[in-house]
């Protein structure tokens, strides 16, 4: 799957350069749309780490910090993708805002851990 993967993309790719080149004005759409198809594909590895995610968290097995670490990583795939996107429609500005913005979710994410450290390293020193 890997391969048809990566294949399909290289296809896709090369489509877009020929299309952009012979004038077609639907160039970037095409290519968002190529985009959002191989994303597709992703979608039952998607749901099977969901799951797997999910199943830690109801368990036990993950403790607040685990959490914590996987909505950053989260947090930082949905801003990074979507980013990307805009910066293929040709909206740099817009994604440059966007990475701002989950660049501050990221930090209101992790602000409460940061503040516990504090508080905790100015405990140890009283």
């Amino acid at each position: 799957m890997i391969l048809k993967l990566c294949g399909l993309g290289l296809v896709a790719a090369v489509a877009a350069q020929l299309l952009g080149e012979g004038g077609f004005k639907g160039k970037r759409f095409f290519s968002v749309l190529c985009i959002l198809l191989l994303l597709s594909f992703a979608e039952e590895g998607i749901e099977m780490l969901a799951k797997e995610v999910i199943g830690l968290t109801e368990i036990g097995a993950a403790s607040d910090v685990a959490k914590c670490a996987l909505k950053i990583v989260g947090i930082g795939y949905v801003f990074g993708l979507s980013s990307d996107t805009l910066s293929e429609l040709g909206e740099g500005g817009m994604a440059k805002a966007l990475v701002t913005v989950g660049r501050i979710e990221i930090l209101a994410t992790v602000f409460p851990y940061f503040k516990d450290m504090l508080e905790l390293g100015t405990g140890l020193i009283k």
